[in-house]
């Protein structure tokens, strides 16, 4: 049969559309009941808000990182927290304490290779929030299990940030604190020897009363000098303390760390099978020609392989090969030490500044004092030494008041729970979603009506062309003579 057009093909449709419309129908019917017998797969999605990093959290040094490099840490703490949110720690972590709030939903999750699996997480696109995706089949939970651990994970990964940001601070507080009251130790020294030294000047010289103002303004910018410096020292032994207490900690440290593993099949054993089995191949061959198994060649063949398959069993079946990522402990520590070092190069700079400054201002005020008498000039340094102490005693009470009470609030917040636990805050917690991603029941239907018509139209033709052969058959048994 021959379709010369477009209409014959419509005719024949027409004329075969019942055989054809049965045989569509059954091909949607199949396709559609063959994809609603798979499992039905749930997913659930958090909304995770970041905290940008920012200045140190006691206030008394500048994050100089992130002033360098111009807030560029952000994209990096967030790839970290990408990488953390799919290690293997933290997920059992995260299972352990689901298994404890809902042990019913935690026997039916997946095995701990296959959850890792089924968790995305990545920045959400157009925003600066962080999207985590749990993926669950039916019969691991359906979507209460994946909005459930979604939540858990995500609240794990807040009380393990929060231990560790409240233990760095209280760690640093502690250090600040020392450093404090050791140089609160020698002002309260010097303030004692400055007020025996005025004492002993009253007794001795009495008090003069006729000052030089410019000779004040001279003691004056240089007992500003000298605060500026005892302040840029100050920052100085800070940075080198902290320095040396993460120089102390990171050798305790690992560099990596297990993040994953993956087992294959052992590639040795694999190989050392396929040669026994092409030396039994070579001996079946061999038996094939006419070889006896008594012969040389077929006892050597037979011999190798079986060595071989000794060898084989003597291997594991699979091997086990793990993945490390880097230490984000250590990574934090090494950056504190950076923080430490260039706040040491800028403490070192503003000494050499104020030192030069202050050679200048020496400079002035000797070329002033010649005409200024001995016991005024005695009198006046003794002053203006006692009130740039007790400044500098007074700040530095000031500042160890503001130590202890961020020391406090770290040691208060150890173990807190709030919205915003470790610089991670939930900002769209994820609920069950009801409708299933997979199997998807409208992609499901075009598939089925795209098949049904198609085969529906073949078995048309086919029908169409087996009647036409079935006429010509008997349009030939009429035309040709009748024998008696």
């Amino acid at each position: 049969m021959r379709l010369e057009s477009l209409t014959e093909l419509l005719d024949v449709l027409r004329r075969r559309g019942i055989e054809g419309l049965t045989v569509a129908l059954i091909a949607v019917f199949t396709v559609l009941g063959v994809g609603l017998r798979l499992p039905r797969t749930y997913t659930a999605r958090v909304l995770v808000d970041v905290e940008a990093p920012g200045p140190s959290p006691l206030g008394l040094m500048p994050n100089l990182v992130q002033t360098a490099l111009g807030g560029g840490a952000d994209a990096a703490l967030m790839q970290t927290l990408v990488q953390r949110l799919g290690t293997r720690a933290l997920v059992e972590q995260a299972r352990e304490a689901f298994a404890q709030e809902y042990p019913q939903a935690a026997r039916r999750l997946p095995p701990t290779p296959q959850l890792l699996g089924a968790i995305r997480a990545g920045v959400e696109q157009g925003s600066q929030l962080l999207a985590v995706v749990v993926t669950l089949r039916e019969d691991q939970g359906g979507p209460r299990a994946a909005a459930l651990f979604a939540n858990r994970l995500v609240e794990t990964l807040q009380e393990v940030r929060a231990q560790e940001r409240s233990q760095e601070r209280i760690e640093r507080a502690q250090v600040q604190l020392d450093q404090a009251e050791r140089l609160q130790s020698e002002l309260e020294k010097e303030i004692g020897r400055i007020q025996e030294e005025l004492l002993e000047f009253a007794r001795s010289s009495g008090d003069p009363s006729v000052w030089s103002a410019e000779l004040t303004a001279l003691f004056q910018q240089r007992a500003t000098l000298l605060e500026a410096l005892r302040e840029a020292e100050f920052r100085q032994a800070t940075a080198e303390a902290l320095v040396r207490h993460a120089q102390s900690r990171i050798p305790q440290l690992p560099e990596y760390r297990p993040s994953a593993y993956s087992t294959t099949a052992h590639p040795l054993r694999r190989t050392l099978e396929g040669e026994a089995a092409k030396y039994r191949a070579q001996d079946a061959q061999r038996a094939a020609e006419g070889l006896t198994e008594e012969t040389p060649e077929r006892r050597g063949l037979r011999a190798a392989a079986k060595a071989l398959d000794q060898e084989a069993q003597s291997l594991p079946e699979t091997e086990t090969v793990f993945t490390y990522g880097s230490d984000p402990l250590r990574e934090t520590l090494l950056l504190r030490q950076l923080e430490g070092e260039m706040s040491q190069v800028r403490a070192q700079e503003e000494i050499r500044l104020v030192h030069r400054a202050l050679q200048e201002v020496e400079e002035r005020l000797q070329e002033r004092l010649r005409s200024v008498p001995e016991l005024q000039v005695q009198l006046e340094g003794l002053r203006r030494r006692a009130e740039t102490v007790q400044r500098v005693y007074q700040e530095l009470l000031t500042q160890r008041t503001q130590v202890e009470l961020a020391l406090r609030e770290a040691m208060a917040q150890e173990g807190r729970s709030g919205r915003r636990r470790g610089g991670v805050a939930i900002v769209d917690p994820a609920v069950p979603e009801l409708r299933p991603v997979r199997p998807r029941v409208g992609l499901l239907t075009a598939v089925g009506v795209a098949l049904g018509l198609f085969l529906g139209a073949g078995v048309a033709l086919a029908v169409e062309w087996w009647h036409a052969a079935a006429d010509r058959r008997s349009d030939a048994r009429a035309a040709s003579p009748r024998t008696e």
